[in-house]
C-alpha cells in the first residue's frame, strides 16, 4: 500500500478496547446464565477467543453470551496469532481433565511460555511446549500455591486470576519477580469484580477463594486507547481530531499515552467525554516502555518528528510480540535515514523537521508496526510504501477505513 502525505481533520468513534473485550468475553463465557456485552470488538484476535470459549461450551451470539460448563468439544484449539487468547485460555482448559493441544499462526508459538511451564511444575498438570509448533495441556488444576514470574508478560497472571476462582480449593499466587504491565492486571481485577469474583491483592501476593461463581452482567466495552494512540499521533503531527468513546477515567494501561503526549508538549482536551487533539510542536523526553510496550512503535514515530532526542527505556519489551518490534522499528529508522542509538536496552531517536520518505518498508506482518508506519508515512515528503497491511485485521480491521474518513490530502 502506498501511503501519501496527508493531514488529519475531523471526528471519529474509536473501536472498542481489545483488552477489555477479551476479558469481558471470557468472564461472560464463564458466568451463570446469559450476559449482554455491548460493543465487543470484532477482529481476528477476538474471533480466536470466541472460538476457544465456544469449544468449552459457551454460546456466543454477538452481544449475548451464555456461560459454558467447561466441557471440551474439540481437542485442538487454534488461537490464531492471539497471545491474549492462548495465555488466558490455557488455565481455563486446565480446569478440565481433557488433554488439549493449542496451535496458532506465525510467531505465536515462538513467544515465551516458560512462565507457565515453571509455575505448573509444582502442580499435577501436564504442560508441554514444542517451540513454534504446539502446546499440550492436561488438568485438572486444583488450586493451591502458585509461584509466578511476572516480568515477561502480565497475561500469565491474568490467565490464572480468571481460572482459579472456579477450582474447589483456595489459591495463592506469589509473584517471584516485579510485575510488568501492572495496568493490564488491574484491568483483569476490575472485570473480575464486575462479574462477582473476589480477589485480594496484598503486595506481591494474590489471594483467591475457591468455589466462586461468575455472575452474568450487562456491560458495554469502552473505546481502545491503544488504537486511539495512532490517531492521537496523526493529529499531533499534522491536523486535529475529535475521538469519541474514550473513557477519561479508564483503567486501560495505554491511557498513559496522554501523560506521555503532555510531557512531549502535545495539546489535547477532554470535553464532554470527547478527546480533542491538536497539532503541536513536540519535544523529546524520556519514555519507559516497561508497562506500555504496545505504545512503543507509535511513540517512536512521534519521536522521529520531535525536537531533540527521545530516550526509550526497557525496549526489550518490544521483542517478543507479533514480530520483533524493536528490530522492525530500527529497520524503518535506517531506511528513512533517521538518527538513532541503541545500546543496553535503551533506544534513542533524534527528531527531524523533515523526513523525505520515498522508500518501501516492511510491516513484518505486525498490526501495530503497519499502523505506526502508516502514520509516519502521512508526514513524509514523498510518502512511503508498505509491503503488507492486511495484518491490521488482527486487532483493527477498520483502521484504514477510519483513517481515510479523516484524511485530507
Amino acid at each position: 500500500m502506498k501511503i501519501l502525505p496527508a493531514k488529519i481533520e475531523g471526528e471519529i468513534t474509536i473501536v472498542s478496547s481489545k483488552s477489555l473485550s477479551h476479558r469481558y468475553m471470557i468472564a461472560a463465557g464463564l458466568a451463570q446464565g446469559t450476559s449482554i456485552i455491548n460493543n465487543l470488538l470484532v477482529c481476528d484476535d477476538l474471533k480466536a477467543t470466541a472460538d476457544a470459549l465456544t469449544n468449552l461450551g459457551a454460546v456466543i451470539d454477538e452481544a449475548r453470551i451464555t456461560g459454558s460448563q467447561l466441557e471440551v468439544k474439540q481437542t485442538v484449539v487454534n488461537c490464531g496469532q492471539s497471545g491474549s487468547t492462548i495465555r488466558f485460555l490455557i488455565p481455563l482448559y486446565l480446569l478440565t481433565s481433557t488433554k488439549v493441544q493449542f496451535v496458532g499462526q506465525n510467531l505465536l508459538l515462538h513467544r515465551p511460555f516458560e512462565t507457565y511451564l515453571k509455575t505448573f511444575l509444582d502442580h499435577d498438570v501436564l504442560f508441554e511446549h514444542k517451540v513454534g509448533e504446539y502446546i499440550i495441556v492436561k488438568g485438572p488444576l486444583t488450586g493451591g500455591v502458585f509461584h509466578l514470574d511476572a516480568d515477561v508478560s502480565s497475561q500469565f497472571l491474568s490467565g490464572l486470576l480468571m481460572a482459579l476462582p472456579l477450582v474447589k480449593k483456595d489459591s495463592k499466587i506469589i509473584l517471584t519477580t516485579p510485575l510488568t504491565s501492572e495496568g493490564y492486571v488491574n484491568l483483569t481485577l476490575k472485570v473480575l469484580k464486575e462479574f462477582g469474583i473476589d480477589v485480594v491483592k496484598e503486595n506481591n501476593t494474590f489471594l483467591i477463594k475457591g468455589n466462586q461463581q461468575y455472575q452474568s452482567q450487562k456491560l458495554t466495552v469502552e473505546g481502545d486507547y491503544s488504537q486511539a494512540a495512532f490517531f492521537i499521533a496523526a493529529a499531533l503531527l499534522r491536523g486535529s481530531i475529535s475521538i469519541n468513546q474514550l473513557n477519561p477515567f479508564s483503567q486501560q494501561g495505554d491511557q498513559e499515552i496522554l501523560n506521555i503526549v503532555a510531557k512531549m508538549g502535545g495539546k489535547f482536551i477532554f470535553k464532554n467525554n470527547v478527546l480533542k487533539v491538536f497539532q503541536s510542536k513536540l519535544k523529546g523526553c524520556s519514555i519507559d516502555l516497561e508497562n506500555i510496550p504496545d505504545l512503543g512503535p507509535i511513540l517512536m514515530v512521534l519521536a522521529a518528528f520531535s525536537k531533540g532526542w527521545t530516550t526509550f527505556l526497557n525496549v526489550h519489551r518490544l521483542k517478543h510480540k507479533e514480530s520483533d518490534r524493536l528490530e522492525a522499528m530500527i529497520t524503518a529508522l535506517k531506511w528513512l535515514k533517521i538518527k538513532y542509538r541503541y545500546k543496553d536496552n535503551i533506544l534513542k531517536i533524534k527528531g527531524q523537521s523533515v523526513i523525505e520518505g520515498g522508500v518501501t518498508l516492511s510491516t513484518f506482518k505486525d498490526h501495530r508496526i503497519a499502523m505506526a508506519l502508516t502514520i509516519l508515512g502521512l508526514n513524509t515528503i514523498k510518502g512511503i510504501e508498505l509491503d503488507d497491511v492486511s495484518c491490521v485485521s488482527k486487532s483493527f480491521p477498520t483502521f484504514y477505513e477510519l483513517l481515510n474518513s479523516v484524511k485530507v490530502n
